[in-house]
């Protein structure tokens, strides 16, 4: 008899992140196969006015709008932007290295986000979507074989960053 888990996943597109809550939990028979499992996928989420598509090796996961028990946005506060200064160009980069110094500049406190960083944003999906369009243009999704009725939709797509495992009792 095994474990069960609900399991989270983090995505970012730019400075938007979007926690998805998995709708059914999972069973394991230890937390190391569960973690081994989990850390193993690699989804992607794509974010269309209507709906969220978390997207792995041809499943796909649907959550609506209406659904937002399964999802939470968030934005990187504007002083964020003030403490990072300018981004890194490839020069600035190349010098530091050549001083030795990249990995104490890009690890010291001033370029570590935590979730601290992040305003977390309770309105509803369609308004979350004008928001980030009023910045980037969507860009169309191809259909895939399990999910042909994604074809041609306009979203965002947002890349996997992390996963969570709350043990259910």
């Amino acid at each position: 008899m095994g474990v069960e888990y609900r399991i989270s996943f983090g995505f970012q597109y730019e400075a938007w992140e979007v926690k998805i809550h998995l709708p059914e939990t999972v069973c394991f028979q230890t937390e190391a196969k569960a973690h081994g499992d989990t850390a193993g996928r690699n989804p992607f989420a794509f974010i269309t006015s209507e709906n969220i598509f978390m997207i792995e090796k041809g499943r796909v996961e649907e959550i609506t709008a209406g659904e937002q028990d399964l999802y939470e946005f968030s934005v990187l506060k504007n002083e964020v932007y003030e403490r990072l200064g300018h981004p890194l160009s490839p020069e600035d980069i190349d010098e530091l290295i050549e001083e030795k110094q990249l990995e104490e500049i890009i690890f010291s406190s001033q370029y570590l986000v935590n979730e601290d960083d992040f305003l977390i944003r309770t309105e509803d999906l369609p308004v979350i979507f004008k928001e980030i369009s009023q910045h980037n243009a969507p860009v169309k999704i191809a259909a895939l074989e399990s999910y042909p009725n994604m074809a041609g939709q306009k979203g965002f797509l947002f890349e996997s960053l992390w996963y969570a495992l709350e043990r259910i009792k």
